[in-house]
């Protein structure tokens, strides 16, 4: 079989405050690392998203100094080099790490840790909070447009999808909309299908999630019809009780129904994944197939938040890579 590792990765979904390096903090920290598992990842399964979003707690609280975001955003890109992940959009809540720097200080030095190394690329999507107040997410809206194509590509929506719907939060999509910041929103992850037809209806080109569109078929046409990518990512499913395990999780269908995907692990330190395992769970799961690796790979970067100009780019980049493998 093919060495998985070997296979050049893109990753369109990925969480910085849940993809740190374990040891690294351990190593800041000097806390035992059986006691940061404990605090900061999710195990097998948990019972909620909610208790899987209470994991991010403490890498939050460490996010808020510029020696230690330097320090952790430089071992999250040593991670994704190690995975053989050559392109990837990172993802946070900006206002989250205001203790100690402005929002523009902490874009500059996440930005500049992760790209430090020309094996990777990587910009950065802003994540707009479901329980935060609209002005507050106006703020992160106003912040991406000021970064938009330099560190920034796109915007999201994150949070507790069962207590706040994502069509409260329209007249922000609108605005970020009229501001061309292009559009990921979390949905259909934890809820139901009816979650998805809401983000549609807010200009999103990406789902990060989605799964619950496999129940109901109008919707499946509807995410074809009108290119909608979902960024899926299994593991986290599982273990936010989302699917119940792990050989029912519908990427197989998507892939026999036509909706297009990419792979990807969500948070990387809170799921304890990289996309290598990822990759041989979904083929030891009978799920997808080699091609159908390489195939997700191909359709993140056709949907990412690049320029056309820096896809091209990236597509002879990947291609050249496999021809190597």
């Amino acid at each position: 079989m093919i060495d998985l590792k070997k296979i050049p990765k893109i990753e369109l979904h990925v969480h910085l405050d849940g993809s740190l390096n374990i040891d690294k903090i351990s190593e800041i920290t000097k806390e035992d690392k059986k006691v940061l598992e404990e605090k900061m990842t999710a195990g097998e399964k948990l019972s909620s998203l909610k208790d899987y979003l209470d994991k991010f707690d403490y890498a939050v609280s460490l996010l808020q100094i510029p020696d230690l975001i330097r320090k952790l955003a430089s071992s999250l890109r040593e991670d994704l080099i190690k995975d053989n992940v050559i392109y990837a959009e990172v993802r946070y809540a900006p206002l989250k790490h205001i203790s100690y720097i402005s929002m523009d200080e902490f874009i500059d030095i996440v930005y500049e840790e992760l790209n430090k190394d020309k094996k990777l690329k990587v910009k950065l999507i802003l994540c707009m909070m479901r329980n935060d107040s609209k002005l507050n997410n106006m703020k992160v809206i106003n912040l991406a447009k000021k970064h938009l194509k330099k560190e920034v590509v796109g915007i999201d929506l994150a949070g507790d999808e069962d207590s706040y719907p994502t069509k409260d939060f329209k007249d922000l999509f609108d605005y970020a909309n009229e501001l061309k910041i292009p559009i990921t929103i979390h949905s259909g992850e934890s809820t139901n299908y009816k979650e998805v037809e809401a983000a549609l209806n807010m200009h999103a080109k990406r789902i990060g999630h989605g799964i619950r569109s496999i129940d109901n078929f109008d919707l499946i046409n509807k995410l074809k019809d009108n290119n909608i990518l979902l960024e899926l990512c299994p593991t986290s499913n599982v273990q936010t009780n989302s699917v119940d395990i792990y050989k029912n999780h519908p990427i197989k269908l998507f892939s026999l129904l036509g909706v297009t995907y990419s792979i990807n692990t969500d948070n990387r330190l809170v799921s304890e994944i990289d996309l290598s395992r990822e990759y041989k769970k979904l083929i030891d799961n009978r799920l997808v197939t080699i091609e159908g690796i390489i195939k997700s790979n191909l359709n993140a970067i056709k949907y990412s938040f690049l320029t056309e100009e820096e896809k091209v780019t990236l597509f002879k980049k990947y291609n050249d890579l496999l021809r190597e493998m």
